[in-house]
């Protein structure tokens, strides 16, 4: 919907005879997610000229190359710098996104101003107990990794949520071994992450988590080793490009509501060479990275409007 709408405001400039002052772009990144190899914001972090070692050498869970599949869609990884664009080029960056949550089709606004993208930090947990008889093991003589796993999901949720440390705490991924009904767990490896628009909340977010996970250890008899694996710093919008919007969606006649971002966006690498601001729209149900996933056509052509104000503001300013 970003790309489609971006294109209408550009047409639209185009069929109602408007130059602007400045150049007008519409980029559109690929590997936003990231998912194939591992590696998020490839596109919109070689603009910034934010790319790491770790993205050169980056493999699919096939073990094939980035350098060997880029050429088959037309690139060539050694001319990521080409890519790269100065501040001095950039007067601002404008994207139009589905929320991806449930805020702002629960509380019926057709609009979303958005006051930052919220940091993420990412944890490998590996529990280490003694695999043994299900049936000939006493409870009391266990070292069960999937109790302990147990406990350690239950406690970021409640890091999050009942303590309400950070913003969201999710434990996404669970390895179990050797995973087999009849056999206690004698080693789980899980994937936890915590979000929030503030890094201190991140920060304490991790003392829990270390904190329990020693507990339990100590509880259950199994070695518990937390590894951060990520730390992907918050990104505030700033108060100018946050009341852009605001004034574009007014210029549309409709509502909006403030909210940060719970998902990552190209957004947030391009703030890092140019102001940044992000109109969201809703999201059915709050569904997202679902089939279920739905915004409906009304939505996105307020959306595309609030864009093309967005930009015409930007233009005069």
């Amino acid at each position: 919907m970003g790309v489609i709408g971006a294109i209408e405001a550009v047409e639209a400039l185009r069929d109602a005879g408007v130059t602007p002052r400045h150049p007008v772009e519409v980029m559109v990144f690929t590997n936003e997610e990231g998912t194939s190899f591992h590696r998020w914001l490839l596109g919109s972090r070689a603009v910034a000229g934010l790319w790491e070692p770790e993205d050169f050498a980056a493999v699919d869970d096939d073990g094939t190359s980035l350098t060997d599949t880029l050429p088959s869609i037309g690139g060539n990884i050694s001319r990521v710098d080409a890519a790269r664009r100065r501040p001095e080029e950039l007067a601002c960056y404008l994207e139009l996104h589905i929320e991806q949550g449930p805020t702002l089709h629960r509380g019926g606004f057709p609009i979303g101003v958005v006051t930052g993208i919220t940091g993420r930090s990412v944890y490998h947990v590996d529990i280490v107990g003694e695999a043994n008889h299900a049936g000939t093991t006493p409870m009391a003589l266990r070292r069960d990794a999937m109790s302990a796993a147990a406990q350690i999901a239950l406690a970021v949720r409640r890091i999050a949520g009942e303590m309400e440390v950070c913003r969201v705490g999710t434990v996404g991924s669970m390895d179990v071994h050797p995973n087999a009904g009849n056999v206690i767990p004698g080693r789980v490896q899980m994937g936890v992450e915590f979000r929030d628009e503030r890094m201190e909340s991140l920060a304490a977010a991790e003392v829990e988590l270390r904190r329990t996970a020693e507990e339990v250890g100590h509880a259950e008899q199994v070695a518990v080793a937390v590894t951060a694996q990520r730390n992907t710093p918050s990104v505030p919008v700033s108060g100018n490009m946050q009341q852009l919007i605001a004034d574009a969606t007014g210029m549309a006649g409709l509502e909006h509501v403030s909210l940060p971002s719970g998902a990552g966006h190209d957004a947030q690498a391009i703030a890092a060479i140019t102001p940044a601001a992000m109109v969201f729209v809703p999201s059915v149900g709050g569904i997202s990275h679902a089939p279920a996933e739905h915004t409906t056509p009304e939505d996105c052509a307020n959306g595309a409007q609030v864009l093309l104000n967005a930009l015409l503001l930007a233009d005069e300013r």
